[in-house]
């Protein structure tokens, strides 16, 4: 279902096309195939040698391209489409779209690495001597150092919290890692994955990476999948950090790993060196 685009848009776009220059379209758009993606924008050329040749730079593969008869062009979604419509200079078309820039919420589950053109996995080293007080407390100190070298204290940050919930599900207490002004902003929300049929039931609030206890919070995902699981629940709960000034998301989800989804690639590079 597409909606958000006048005539006047769609035959202005239509008319770049054809005269072989390259032309975006965006629009909301709403597809179950792509939870979160409510916007879609359209890179299209008729010239196919040249949409080729400019996708490439954005490492787009030739067979993703929509090869409409008289408007071949790319469907652009999610952290890609994000990024091309800042690299290509189109700022009022990203800000119409994007007015705060952050991810819709039900992109933050423990799929988004996996849909993220831009994600980085940090692995933690565990030699099998380490006993299991010493590897989750490494672990922790680890991650916060990472975290801590990325956020200031005084940058602005969205925690959000995804749990998978069963129907004896325990409450998670998360009030106790966050500062008492905050407590009661918090919001819920709620969705179904659908490829699952899983319930997922989310927890979210923004503020300074100062209000947050974030070594408690990493410490207690960690020792979720070693020895103190969260009752109640089919999964651990997935443990998100955005950091707003960059839009990068630092994914803590369990003891194996550390998961950043960058919204660029050179954000992701930097990353990838620690990896």
């Amino acid at each position: 279902m597409a909606f958000g685009v006048n005539r006047t848009q769609l035959q202005q776009w239509k008319k770049r096309v054809t005269q072989g220059e390259l032309a975006f379209l965006t629009h909301y758009w709403l597809d179950d195939r792509f939870p979160g993606c409510h916007t879609v924008t359209k890179a299209g050329c008729a010239d196919l040698d040249r949409l080729i040749e400019w996708g490439k730079g954005y490492g787009l593969q030739p067979e993703w391209i929509d090869r409409h008869p008289t408007y071949p062009h790319f469907d652009l979604l999610g952290d890609r489409e994000r990024y091309i419509l800042r690299q290509e200079g189109l700022q009022h078309q990203y800000e119409r779209f994007y007015p705060k820039s952050l991810r819709a919420p039900e992109q933050f589950d423990y799929r988004l690495y996996h849909r993220s053109p831009y994600a980085v996995h940090v692995s933690n080293d565990r030699s099998v001597t380490d006993c299991v007080d010493f590897y989750v407390q490494r672990t922790t100190d680890e991650r916060v150092r990472w975290l801590n070298e990325w956020i200031r204290r005084e940058d602005e940050i969205r925690l959000i919290v995804t749990t998978y919930p069963t129907l004896h599900r325990q409450p998670l207490t998360l009030h106790r890692y966050i500062s008492p002004e905050l407590r009661y902003q918090m919001r819920t929300h709620s969705f179904i994955i659908q490829a699952e049929e899983l319930l997922a039931e989310q927890f979210f609030v923004t503020g300074t990476y100062a209000q947050f206890d974030i070594p408690k919070l990493v410490h207690r995902t960690v020792e979720a999948d070693i020895r103190r699981p969260f009752k109640g629940h089919i999964y651990s709960p997935s443990i998100f950090i955005e950091h707003i000034p960059t839009l990068t998301v630092f994914h803590s989800y369990d003891d194996r790993g550390f998961e950043v989804i960058a919204p660029s690639p050179e954000i992701a590079e930097k990353w990838q060196e620690k990896a």
